[in-house]
């Protein structure tokens, strides 16, 4: 090829390479001028979770109030209890929110629901009524028919706390942690604790009606410090248990009575349970004149014994005890059974006791 013609095409190639880059230029991407140097930020840490936290009256069980009774529940003890509720809180005593549901069983004929530090229970004729949970648990547990429902909420009742039933009275006294029973008399009252020996009927409690005392019983035949029989307990269980229930107060004189039926038993188990029980009521009635008194009999056998061990109890605990041993024999008391007296036999040893009590008692 001449050398004109090279030149020819090498510009050519030049006029069809310059479009080329012209459009490569405009394509590619425009870079934003450099920003000054700056340090880093560190990320940010993540935030922590807040959680609400509940007032003292709303624990995490509590169940809020809701407008309508939830399914399944008496709607007509739902309302009654919503508005005990409101008039509680109306009078600047508020509940709090309930730590139950509503629970209507057959067996107390009753509606109740639980808050924090007490119970309320609902019947149709008596009103809803705040209880305190020992004072609902120990009604509960003895039964509707003793007392009945109950007429009124808990009140002051000096130092102690009462509740009215229909058929009496329950009174928690924070002193001994206890629920114990109001009986307006006990100023007057003998306290007896015992077995088949110290019924109202029976010697001991003839004796004490002699002597001008109200007997208050609180015993069951076959029972002893540690014999349980038909169902009742041991002393100390029965009385801690709520089976049998003290009354509240200060009565003058304060008898506990027993060991009969617990001749079966090693000394030393019936020597530290009826310790116990003097250290019991003692504690329990602080003012009162405790008299132990022991195994009534013919002087003779395992009776005549546990008789002699309860004697050494009292001694020891400073209790004034009155021994009963050989009053069979020596007062010629009539049995019915080889075992328990006779009305005769009660009325003939009702006088014995209460000599003998009224000079325990310095009377």
């Amino acid at each position: 090829m001449a050398a004109g013609a090279r030149r020819r095409v090498r510009r050519g190639a030049r006029r069809r390479r310059l479009p080329l880059m012209a459009a490569a230029v405009l394509a590619a991407p425009v870079l934003a001028p450099l920003s000054p140097w700056q340090p880093p930020v560190p990320p940010t840490p993540p935030q922590p979770v807040l959680r609400t936290v509940l007032p003292a009256d709303q624990p995490v069980t509590s169940r809020p109030i809701v407008a309508a009774p939830p399914e399944g529940t008496d709607p007509q003890a739902w309302n009654a209890l919503m508005d005990f509720r409101r008039v509680q809180a109306a009078a600047g005593h508020p509940l709090g929110q309930p730590t139950s549901d509503i629970s209507c069983p057959a067996s107390l004929g009753a509606c109740y629901q639980r808050f924090r530090g007490k119970v309320v229970l609902w019947h149709g004729p008596t009103g809803a009524r705040a209880l305190r949970p020992e004072v609902f648990e120990l009604w509960s547990r003895r039964g509707v028919g003793k007392l009945g429902y109950p007429v009124s909420s808990e009140y002051a009742a000096g130092e102690d706390r009462r509740t009215d039933f229909q058929r009496g009275s329950l009174v928690w006294v924070p002193r001994l942690q206890r629920v114990m029973e109001f009986n307006p008399g006990v100023e007057q009252a003998a306290v007896v604790v015992g077995d088949s020996q110290a019924g109202d009927r029976t010697w001991i409690g003839r004796g004490l009606s002699q002597l001008g005392y109200t007997p208050v019983v609180r015993g069951a035949g076959g029972t002893g410090y540690l014999n349980s029989y038909a169902g009742v307990d041991r002393y100390e269980t029965a009385l801690d248990s709520g089976q049998w229930l003290l009354p509240a107060g200060n009565p003058p004189v304060v008898v506990l009575e027993g060991g009969g039926n617990d001749t079966a038993y090693p000394d030393t188990a019936i020597a530290q349970a009826a310790r116990t029980m003097v250290r019991d009521l003692r504690q329990i009635y602080p003012s009162s004149t405790l008299v132990m008194v022991g195994v009534i009999g013919d002087g003779k056998g395992r009776r005549a014994t546990v008789d002699r061990l309860l004697s050494r109890v009292a001694a020891e605990e400073g209790v004034p005890f009155i021994s009963p041993q050989d009053w069979w024999k020596r007062h010629k008391l009539k049995l019915e059974d080889g075992r328990h007296l006779s009305d005769a036999g009660h009325a003939a040893a009702a006088p014995v006791f209460a000599r003998e009590l009224s000079a325990v008692l310095g009377r």
